[in-house]
């Protein structure tokens, strides 16, 4: 299975860190490291990361990855983009449009097994897939249900109490393709970002069958978005800072 990661974006949180934000330590290991460490119940992946050029010719994130994991792909960009859907369509060549696609956050750490929650999507005959927390904060994208059934997407505005996870899956890589593809047709975005909220809107649209996996509860997931959220998971882990 394919692993998209994109791990271009800038985050203000960050702007005066010497190093990118995948390189920001946490507990002694690099955020990255932990990320991946994360991901090992996925079997046999093949992972896909979009950075930065800086960031690869500066700090050699390409490499960085490269000793994580077995099969790794690097794709780099120049500057800023608009967001995680014009990211992940600069793969669109290293995607199976036959396999499933997972695309991730990369600044996150789910306690699941990812595995059993990309089966549980197959052995449903779910075309699509995601994970959900319980929150409010308009920070996070959400998903509406009516019973178990999505019916509509949105980003940075609480529809409901389901958020996003930052786990996108997706049965053939050429339903993601497709979708995002009319998502930029569309010009659907917010603020002049493309989300990936928006792609699952296009299937819906297209009478898609789309999962939702809720966590049991929303210490299970661990956003790495902010330095304040690094100090408290640190402090949830138990880690020594004065070592």
């Amino acid at each position: 299975m394919k692993v998209l990661i994109p791990a271009a974006g800038k985050s203000l949180f960050f702007k005066d860190n010497f190093f990118p934000k995948l390189l920001v330590d946490i507990g002694g290991v690099s955020m990255i490291e932990r990320v991946m460490q994360n991901l090992k119940s996925i079997e046999d992946p093949e992972f896909i990361f979009v950075f930065n050029k800086e960031d690869i010719e500066q700090f050699h994130l390409d490499r960085t990855v490269r000793l994580l994991a077995d099969k790794v792909e690097s794709i780099q960009i120049e500057g800023e983009n608009s967001g995680a859907v014009c990211s992940c369509l600069l793969a669109c060549d290293r995607i199976d449009e036959d396999k499933p696609l997972l695309i991730l956050n990369s600044d996150q750490i789910i306690d699941i097994n990812y595995q059993q929650v990309v089966e549980y999507f197959l052995q449903n005959d779910y075309q699509a897939g995601v994970v959900t927390f319980d929150a409010v904060h308009p920070r996070w994208s959400y998903v509406n249900t009516i019973g178990n059934e999505p019916v509509e997407f949105c980003e940075k505005n609480p529809i409901s109490k389901m958020a996003l996870a930052g786990f996108y899956f997706f049965r053939k890589g050429s339903e993601f393709l497709k979708s995002a593809k009319k998502v930029l047709l569309k010009n659907n975005n917010v603020n002049g970002q493309f989300y990936l909220s928006a792609v699952l809107n296009e299937l819906i649209l297209e009478g898609k069958r789309i999962g939702i996996y809720s966590l049991p509860n929303s210490e299970a997931y661990h956003s790495f978005y902010s330095l304040e959220k690094i100090r408290l998971f640190e402090k949830k882990m138990g880690f020594d800072f004065n070592e």
